[in-house]
C-alpha cells in the first residue's frame, strides 16, 4: 500500500535520473542516456513489485495515454521481420530498397540496407562524407544485431538504431507514468518541484561561472571539438538554452505567486527568494546561449505570464507599451553581446539571401522521404543515414537530424506515428488545461509558468531537435507529468 508523502526508493531513482542527466553533458553520450534509462526502468520495477500496475500510474482514467503506448507498440512493429509480400504492401519503397541492395531478395541476405544505401549516397555527395555526426549518440551503434539471415525483413531500414530509440522512449514513458503517480501527493509534488527548480538554478549558475573562466574544456577537463559551441555542461549552446527555456517561465511564475501571496513576507521565505534568484540566473544563461529562437520564445512566454499575472486592464496596457519600448531599445543593450552579434549576422545574411535556406533545404529534401515512406516511415532513428540519399548533389554538410522534430517523426514513423502523436497531443492538452484551471477561479501562476515552459520547447521543436537531447527530453517529460498528475482530485500543485 502506498504511503502518502513518504519518499521511497523509486523517488530516489527517478530524481537521480532527472537531476543528474543534464550534468552528464546533456546525456548525448551513450553511457549517460543508457544509465538514465536503467534508473528509470529500475524505478519502474521497484514500483511494480511494491504496488503493481498502480505503482506505474496506470489506472482506468489513464486510458487517454493509450496513444503513447501505441507509439511504443509501433516502434516494436517496425522491428518485426516480415515476409516480402507484406513489405511490398506496407512500404513499397522499403521493398524496392531491399530488392536493389540485396541481389536475390526476397531470398536470404543481410538486413543493413541503409549501410549500402548510405555508401551510394555519399559517393554521389562526397563533400558530406567528412562531416562528423552531430552527437556522440550517433557513434558506434551496433549494426544488424536484430536482423535475421532470411527473406524476412523489418519495416525499419536500420533496426539497431530503431531499437536504441525504442528503448529510450520506453524508459521515458515509464518515467512519465511513475512521475505523474508520485506527484499526485502534494508533499511529493513539492519535493519534486523544489528539486527541479533548484537544479535548473544550479545549472545556470554553473554555466555562467564556467563561461567566465572558460579554458576550452567542459568542466575545465573535457576537450570539445573546434566547431562546438558549449555552454555549461552542454556541447551545444542552443540546447542548453532550450533547457533554460523550459525553466524560466516556471521559476518566474512560482516566485511571483509566492510574492503575491505573502507580500513583503516573501523576502523572508527561502523558497520565494531562491526561485527569484534562480529565475534571473536562468534568464541570463538563456540569453548567454545566444540562440535567437530561445531569446524570442523566452520573451514571448514571460510577456504572456505577465499579461496573465497582471489583473487590471490598465496594467496590461502598460505591459504592452513597455514590451514595445523594450523591443525598440533592445539594440543598444544587445550590442557587443554574443546574441547581438548573432542577430547582426542574421540580418546581414537576410539582406543578401534567405538565412533559413539551409534548414528549409532539410525540410524540402525530407518531403520526398515522406512521400516514399508515407504509411510506415523508414524506421525511428534512421534519418541520418537516409537523408544523404535524398539530398541534392553538390550540397555540403551532413545532417544527423531534421532540425524539426515533427518532420523527423513523420519521416521515420510515417502517418501511423503522426496520427498517434496528434491524438496524444490533444489528449494531453485537454488534461493539462483541466489541471491548470484547478478548482479555483484564479489561475495559479506557478501552473501557468509550467505550461508556458512546456509549450515553448514544443514550439522550438519546429526549428531544432531539443527533444532528441536526452536531458532536455527527460526534463520535458518530468514537467509534463507534473501537469497531468494521476490523481487530479489531489490537485498535485498546492500553490
Amino acid at each position: 500500500m502506498e504511503s502518502k508523502g513518504r519518499i521511497e526508493l523509486q523517488d530516489y531513482l527517478l530524481l537521480a535520473a532527472v537531476l543528474a542527466l543534464p550534468w552528464a553533458f546533456g546525456g548525448v553520450d551513450a553511457w549517460a542516456s543508457r544509465t538514465a534509462s536503467f534508473l528509470l526502468v529500475a524505478a519502474a520495477c521497484v514500483a511494480l513489485a511494491r504496488e503493481g500496475f498502480r505503482g506505474l500510474g496506470w489506472q482506468r482514467r489513464s486510458l487517454w495515454l493509450a496513444p503513447a503506448l501505441l507509439l511504443a507498440a509501433w516502434g516494436c512493429a517496425q522491428l518485426v521481420p516480415l515476409p516480402s509480400s507484406w513489405i511490398r504492401v506496407l512500404s513499397p519503397e522499403a521493398h524496392r530498397i531491399y530488392s536493389e541492395t540485396f541481389p536475390g531478395y526476397p531470398g536470404p541476405g543481410a538486413s543493413a540496407a541503409l549501410q549500402v544505401l548510405e555508401e551510394r549516397a555519399l559517393a554521389r555527395v562526397p563533400e558530406a562524407r567528412a562531416e562528423p555526426p552531430t552527437s556522440a549518440m550517433e557513434l558506434n551503434l551496433p549494426e544488424g544485431t536484430l536482423s535475421c539471415d532470411s527473406s524476412l525483413k523489418p519495416l525499419s531500414l536500420q533496426p539497431a538504431r530503431t531499437a536504441e530509440r525504442l528503448f529510450w522512449y520506453i524508459a521515458l514513458l515509464l518515467g512519465f507514468l511513475m512521475l505523474r503517480q508520485r506527484v499526485s501527493d502534494p508533499s511529493r509534488y513539492r519535493l519534486y518541484r523544489a528539486a527541479l527548480l533548484l537544479n535548473f538554478g544550479a545549472l545556470a549558475a554553473f554555466a555562467l561561472l564556467q563561461a567566465q573562466g572558460w579554458n576550452g574544456k567542459l568542466y575545465w577537463l573535457r576537450p570539445v571539438l573546434s566547431d562546438a559551441h558549449p555552454l555549461g555542461p552542454y556541447f551545444s549552446r542552443p540546447h542548453f538554452g532550450g533547457l533554460m527555456e523550459l525553466a524560466v517561465p516556471w521559476l518566474a511564475g512560482f516566485s511571483w505567486s509566492r510574492f503575491r501571496r505573502s507580500g513583503r513576507g516573501a523576502l523572508y521565505q527561502p523558497g520565494a527568494v531562491g526561485t527569484a534568484v534562480a529565475a534571473i540566473l536562468c534568464t541570463v544563461a538563456a540569453l548567454a546561449s545566444a540562440a535567437k529562437v530561445v531569446a524570442v520564445l523566452l520573451a514571448l512566454t514571460l510577456c504572456v505570464l505577465c499579461f496573465i499575472g497582471i489583473r487590471t486592464f490598465r496594467g496590461r496596457i502598460a505591459l504592452i507599451l513597455a514590451a514595445v519600448v523594450l523591443v525598440a531599445l533592445s539594440g543598444p543593450f544587445l550590442e557587443g553581446t554574443a546574441l547581438g552579434e548573432r542577430l547582426d549576422n542574421y540580418l546581414d545574411r537576410a539582406s543578401v539571401s534567405n538565412p533559413l535556406e539551409e534548414r528549409g533545404d532539410i525540410v524540402r529534401a525530407s518531403l520526398p522521404i515522406v512521400n516514399d515512406f508515407t504509411l510506415t516511415g523508414s524506421g525511428f532513428g534512421t534519418f541520418r543515414e537516409l537523408f544523404p540519399y535524398y539530398r541534392p548533389a553538390g550540397e555540403r554538410g551532413r545532417f544527423g537530424r531534421a532540425h524539426n522534430d515533427y518532420m523527423e517523426l513523420l519521416v521515420t514513423g510515417g502517418a501511423v506515428a503522426a496520427v498517434l502523436f496528434l491524438w496524444l497531443l490533444l489528449a494531453f492538452g485537454y488534461h493539462a488545461i483541466r489541471f491548470v484551471r484547478g478548482s479555483n477561479s484564479r489561475l495559479s501562476l506557478s501552473r501557468v509558468g509550467l505550461v508556458l515552459g512546456v509549450a515553448a520547447l514544443m514550439l522550438h521543436a519546429v526549428a531544432d531537435f531539443n527533444h532528441q537531447i536526452p536531458a532536455n527530453a527527460l526534463a520535458f517529460v518530468a514537467m509534463c507529468a507534473m501537469l497531468v498528475p494521476a490523481d487530479p482530485e489531489g490537485e498535485g500543485d498546492p500553490s
